[in-house]
């Protein structure tokens, strides 16, 4: 698992809730105004109380989760849907609790709910599915050659075991219980809900298989990469970073005709995904230049490529494409009206005349009877009489 950016959603509730720590912590007056207490329950106090922390030690270890997995699913859901799973979780956290722990615990009726734990639970279920298939370590050190490695959805399946033994156990008792177990299963199942109605779970499973497949690349076992790929590349829409990821497994096992294809085969599947991921087709058309084989790409995506690569004003890079395509579609029907283009492209964009007049006269004497001819032919009068 990669973070690749500050968390700032994250760390700015975490400042939050330092902030309101040191104003309220230890003060049974703004325990009363700010926590939930079930027996004057409030809309205010289902929020409020998500950022009041009973003592030190509590604040600390809630924000020691949060920080752990708001880094991580802040990653991948982005800002808005993180605060809107952190604070629907917390609120579905506190219903719960008032419904469920109170109700089989009449005792806790008085007793203010305070802390973000549930909240954070939320984000432990969604993490348990997104990440389901990581693997994490128990201890900071190893007593053994196994590490103490767990997936997390293990963990997670102890941590609700756990949580569940607490609720039943204090369920009925005349003590109040210092933890709201129901609090945190209510939270946990909204995260839970949550990555299944966000599809968090596909999602997970396709970043595990391309982590694999990266991995196997870099330590040289292109065999092993296309086993890890292979679920990623069938079905009518073939994921474009698998599709890469594979044409460089190829490569490293020497076979440059099969590279080529997945290459081609990124491009068009980017094209099919209205081109989310325009800098990895421009990645794969560089190495479809360099092996020779850009007319392995279809044309309607390659002309796709082409308009967006000059309306981002990247001039030489489609005309590499052009000039690569040129050199090896040597029987393809449009091949005129792409040497006619790329000849614009280097008389307009890249200040090259005599580049394009060469292409002009290769257009006359490959096509010369083609309309792209008299095109060019007219164009060259037309330069003639200028510098005469």
């Amino acid at each position: 698992m990669k973070k690749s950016s500050a968390p700032y959603v994250t760390l700015s509730l975490i400042a939050l809730n330092l902030l309101m720590g040191l104003i309220c912590i230890r003060s049974e007056e703004w325990m009363r105004l700010l926590g939930f207490t079930p027996s004057r329950a409030s809309v205010g106090t289902v929020i409020s109380s998500l950022f009041v922390h009973a003592h030190p030690a509590h604040l600390l270890w809630n924000m020691g989760f949060l920080w752990f997995f708001g880094w991580h699913v802040e990653e991948v859901l982005k800002p808005a849907r993180f605060l809107a799973l952190f604070f629907i979780s917390g609120i579905v956290s506190v219903m719960c609790h008032w419904l469920l722990g109170v109700g089989l615990q009449p005792t806790m009726q008085d007793q203010a709910l305070v802390g973000a734990s549930g909240a954070i639970s939320g984000l432990v279920g969604y993490f348990a599915v997104r990440f389901y298939r990581v693997r994490v370590r128990l201890f900071w050190w190893q007593f053994s050659r196994w590490g103490f490695l767990m997936p997390v959805w293990i963990m997670a399946l102890l941590w609700v075991v756990w949580q569940g033994m607490g609720a039943i156990l204090n369920a009925g008792s005349e003590q109040a219980a210092s933890v709201s177990y129901w609090a945190h299963l209510g939270g946990f199942t909204c995260g839970i809900l949550a990555a299944v109605v966000w599809g968090a779970g596909a999602t997970g499973e396709r970043d595990y298989l391309i982590d694999q497949a990266r991995e196997s690349i870099q330590q040289v076992y292109p065999g092993t990469a296309l086993q890890w790929l292979d679920p990623l590349l069938k079905g009518a829409q073939p994921d474009p970073e698998a599709a890469r990821l594979s044409a460089e497994a190829w490569e490293l096992l020497g076979d440059r005709e099969a590279a080529a294809k997945q290459y081609a085969l990124s491009i068009q599947s980017v094209a099919q995904s209205q081109w989310n991921d325009f800098d990895l087709a421009e990645q794969c058309a560089r190495r479809l230049v360099l092996l020779r084989s850009v007319h392995l790409v279809p044309e309607e995506p390659l002309q796709a490529l082409l308009q967006r690569q000059i309306k981002q004003a990247r001039y030489d890079e489609a005309a590499s494409v052009m000039e690569g395509w040129i050199g090896t579609a040597t029987s393809a029907p449009n091949r005129p009206s792409m040497m006619l283009r790329l000849a614009d492209l280097l008389s307009n964009h890249l200040t090259q005349p005599q580049r394009a007049d060469h292409l002009l006269r290769d257009l006359l004497k490959q096509y010369p009877d083609s309309s792209e001819a008299d095109i060019a032919r007219f164009r060259l009068r037309a330069k003639g009489n200028q510098r005469g």
